[in-house]
């Protein structure tokens, strides 16, 4: 089975997930802020981290995610963020570092989150977010 480390600091939210994942995953942790996340996987050895791009902390969001590419390449990150239009940098910043589960809604829902988890995106699914790349390249 395999670990998930959540850190969106909803717990409402994190007990509906977990009804729905249970089968495949099991919870590592479910942090509060930026600065638990790294300690976290290291301890854990969590096979996937469900991060809110608003998650409080001092360490920038986009620093956490490179160190966690870096440290833990095979920790899948599926990042929530404030929704952008396509070629943002912030998501075309995720993208160059391989992490292609990106919910983009200001107003994500539980079942598109539930997705995410349970099925893994391609870059095909985020070519979109990219600087200069389109979904459908012609």
């Amino acid at each position: 089975m395999q670990k998930i480390v959540f850190a969106i600091n909803h717990r409402q939210t994190e007990d509906a997930i977990t009804e729905h994942i249970s089968s495949q995953f099991r919870v590592a942790g479910a942090l509060t802020y930026r600065e638990a996340v790294i300690d976290n996987i290291r301890e854990t050895q969590a096979d996937a981290l469900l991060i809110r791009e608003t998650l409080p902390g001092s360490v920038p969001i986009e620093t956490l995610l490179k160190q966690i590419r870096v440290m833990f390449s095979n920790t899948r990150i599926i990042v929530i963020c404030s929704e952008r239009p396509n070629g943002d940098p912030f998501l075309k910043s995720l993208v160059d570092l391989g992490i292609y589960d990106i919910i983009n809604s200001d107003k994500p829902r539980l079942p598109d989150i539930i997705s995410y988890i349970l099925t893994p995106r391609t870059f095909k699914d985020v070519a979109q977010y990219g600087v200069g790349l389109t979904s459908n390249p012609a």
